[in-house]
Protein backbone atom coordinates (compact mmCIF):
# COMPACT_ATOMS: atom_id res chain seq x y z
CA UNK A 1 0.00 0.00 0.00
CA UNK A 2 3.17 2.18 0.23
CA UNK A 3 2.91 2.97 -3.29
CA UNK A 4 -0.93 4.00 -3.53
CA UNK A 5 -2.20 7.66 -3.54
CA UNK A 6 -5.83 7.35 -1.95
CA UNK A 7 -7.42 10.68 -2.29
CA UNK A 8 -10.45 9.96 -0.83
CA UNK A 9 -8.82 8.71 3.11
CA UNK A 10 -10.11 10.35 6.06
CA UNK A 11 -7.48 12.62 7.69
CA UNK A 12 -5.74 11.86 10.64
CA UNK A 13 -6.20 14.31 13.64
CA UNK A 14 -3.29 14.91 14.65
CA UNK A 15 -0.55 17.70 12.80
CA UNK A 16 3.27 15.64 12.38
CA UNK A 17 6.47 15.97 10.35
CA UNK A 18 6.56 12.87 10.28
CA UNK A 19 10.21 10.42 10.57
CA UNK A 20 12.39 8.64 7.67
CA UNK A 21 11.19 8.93 4.34
CA UNK A 22 7.87 10.58 5.07
CA UNK A 23 9.83 13.65 6.56
CA UNK A 24 8.02 16.95 5.74
CA UNK A 25 9.93 19.08 3.56
CA UNK A 26 8.73 22.15 5.15
CA UNK A 27 9.99 20.95 8.55
CA UNK A 28 12.73 23.22 9.52
CA UNK A 29 11.01 26.33 8.12
CA UNK A 30 8.26 25.42 10.35
CA UNK A 31 10.08 25.17 13.07
CA UNK A 32 11.66 28.35 12.36
CA UNK A 33 8.44 30.38 11.89
CA UNK A 34 7.16 28.92 15.25
CA UNK A 35 10.57 30.52 16.90
CA UNK A 36 10.05 33.55 15.69
CA UNK A 37 6.85 34.06 16.06
CA UNK A 38 6.97 33.13 19.85
CA UNK A 39 10.29 35.62 20.10
CA UNK A 40 8.02 38.46 19.12
CA UNK A 41 5.37 38.07 20.48
CA UNK A 42 7.23 37.73 23.89
CA UNK A 43 9.42 40.76 22.85
CA UNK A 44 6.01 42.48 22.33
CA UNK A 45 4.16 42.16 25.29
CA UNK A 46 6.60 41.12 28.38
CA UNK A 47 5.58 37.58 28.50
CA UNK A 48 2.73 35.76 30.02
CA UNK A 49 1.06 33.60 33.10
CA UNK A 50 -1.32 30.98 32.92
CA UNK A 51 -4.63 32.17 33.57
CA UNK A 52 -5.97 30.67 36.90
CA UNK A 53 -9.38 31.22 36.30
CA UNK A 54 -9.52 28.37 34.19
CA UNK A 55 -8.57 24.80 33.30
CA UNK A 56 -5.97 23.46 31.42
CA UNK A 57 -6.97 20.97 29.60
CA UNK A 58 -4.16 17.77 28.58
CA UNK A 59 -4.82 15.88 25.38
CA UNK A 60 -6.11 12.61 26.08
CA UNK A 61 -3.13 10.70 24.11
CA UNK A 62 -0.17 9.96 26.22
CA UNK A 63 2.53 9.55 23.47
CA UNK A 64 1.60 13.53 21.99
CA UNK A 65 2.50 16.07 24.67
CA UNK A 66 0.25 18.91 24.41
CA UNK A 67 -2.96 20.73 25.48
CA UNK A 68 -6.23 21.17 24.32
CA UNK A 69 -7.19 23.71 26.32
CA UNK A 70 -4.82 25.87 27.76
CA UNK A 71 -5.65 29.80 29.17
CA UNK A 72 -3.01 32.04 29.09
CA UNK A 73 -2.97 35.82 30.48
CA UNK A 74 -0.43 38.52 28.64
CA UNK A 75 1.38 40.83 30.57
CA UNK A 76 1.03 44.30 28.50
Amino acid sequence: RASECILGRESASHLAFGVGPHTCIGLHLARLGLVVSISELLQRTGGFSLDNTDSAKRKPNGDARGFLHLPLQFNL
